[in-house]
Parts: C-alpha cells; structure tokens; sequence
C-alpha cells in the first residue's frame, strides 16, 4: 500500500464517493453482462412453469437491468416474488413503476 500524499488524497476521495453508493448490487465483478443470461434463463423458468413474472411489470431495459442487479428473484410454492437489497431499492422500484404506468396512461 503507497502511503504518498497523492494515494491518502485517492483513498479519501474514493471513500467520499463510496458513501454515495447507497443502491449496491450483487452482481460481482462481470456486472451486467454475466447476469443478463441468469436473468433471461429466470423468465423463461417462469414461463414454462406458467408463474406469473413480476419484472413483466417494468419495462426491457436499463432500469430493469439495475434493479434485478439490486435484488433477487425468490419462487416458493408457485409464486415469484422480487427480493431487495434494501428498503430504499423497493422505493425507487415503485416509483419507476408509478411513472410507467403515468406515461402509458
């Protein structure tokens, strides 16, 4: 570990951002890119075992894809049902679908 001033100014500057992340992911270091895989091969589960897919109630897209990195999709008993991270992820999750179904309307 360098102890010059320039690599304590780095970590203090990285640390300050880090405090901003407040939505982590789980996704591990390939992030989006190994997950979507995973994802498709979810809905395609649920499709063939005729359960009804909660992401069917977001759009395709970026902010899907960033919220299925900041949950988990769970299947008991013949229903799925979204598991987040943290409270504030299921907050932002109602809010993109408050505004969807505002724009469609």
């Amino acid at each position: 570990m360098q102890e010059t001033e320039e690599a304590i100014a780095d970590s203090g500057r990285f640390t300050t951002l880090q405090r901003w992340n407040t939505h982590e992911h789980n996704m591990g270091t390939a992030g989006y890119a190994r997950k979507q895989a995973q994802w498709v091969e979810e809905d395609n589960q649920l499709t063939a075992l005729g359960i009804h897919n909660p992401w069917d109630d977001f759009h395709e897209g970026r902010p899907r894809n960033w919220l299925q990195g900041r949950s988990r999709l769970e299947v008991n008993e013949g229903v799925a049902e979204i598991k987040w991270n943290k409270d504030l992820t299921l907050k932002l999750a109602e809010d993109i679908k408050e505004k969807n179904a505002h724009a469609e309307s």
